[in-house]
């Protein structure tokens, strides 16, 4: 093999390294999304569930984000002038204090501690505040774009607050969160075929490595050595029995399908 075919060689694993990197996680997201139902509160997350509760995530070293205003300021503020009255004694005339602007609120975090996603509701413990968001007052969330963030409203609160994670965690945060949503509202099933459907975009732009160069045929007269038999690796497949794709194990047909 030449330095070129080398280099060729080594730039298509790293292709399919970078590609393995982003469909391990969505194909684990895709079974979850179907069957995972969660798992028992236990005494290490710090927090008391509730009867017939479930977790779908205990993250520690979360912060609560609520808004806080900052400092305002004078605008429209006159000095004025002085004129002199009498040896070193001036009279200042139009002086004016200007009108007094309130500091615009932006989320800022208050405290730090741990955050528990569970099917019932998502609760902050931390070391100086609490926080509670039940499923049945919960209006909407909202996922930052910028920063590592959730908001969280409901109809009990008016102030909008939240959960700030890292930037390492905030996939695993968002889609146990909306997966524990999907499960309270009964649209699990909507939820899990949008992560097929994500699964299957990816699958379907899999880098393709280039075949082997085949090797020479055997010299005439000499008997040739058949081929071992091979099963393909694990992947998505088309569908021997049907439209769109299965999903082969290494061994067998699964009963997993896909668009």
């Amino acid at each position: 093999m030449g330095l070129l075919d080398k280099l060729h060689e080594h730039s298509q694993q790293k292709q399919h390294q970078d590609w393995e990197s982003h469909v391990g996680p969505v194909r684990e997201m895709a079974q979850m999304a179907h069957d995972w139902m969660g798992e028992p509160i236990t005494a290490d997350a710090g927090i008391i569930g509730r009867r017939g509760e479930s977790a779908y995530l205990v993250l520690k070293g979360a912060a609560l984000i609520e808004p806080r205003r900052l400092p305002g300021h004078w605008t429209g503020r006159s000095q004025g002038f002085s004129v002199p009255v009498y040896k070193g004694i001036r009279y200042r005339v139009g002086a004016s204090k200007g009108t007094f602007q309130q500091g615009d609120e932006v989320p800022t975090p208050i405290d730090q501690g741990t955050v528990l996603i569970s099917d019932q509701r998502v609760v902050f413990a931390g070391s100086k505040q609490s926080r509670e968001w039940l499923y049945p007052k919960l209006i909407g969330f909202h996922h930052d774009d910028k920063l590592p963030w959730t908001a969280l409203q409901v109809s009990n609160r008016q102030k909008v607050s939240g959960i700030l994670y890292t930037e390492d965690t905030e996939t695993l945060v968002r889609f146990r969160l909306e997966l524990a949503l999907a499960q309270y509202s009964g649209t699990r099933a909507v939820f899990a075929a949008s992560i097929d459907r994500q699964l299957a975009d990816l699958m379907a732009i899999e880098p393709k490595p280039t075949p082997p160069a085949q090797p020479a045929p055997p010299a005439s007269g000499q008997p040739s050595t058949p081929a071992a038999f091979v099963l393909p690796r694990a992947g998505w497949y088309p569908n021997p029995e049907s439209i769109g794709q299965r999903y082969w194990d290494g061994a067998q047909w699964t009963h997993r399908t896909a668009p």
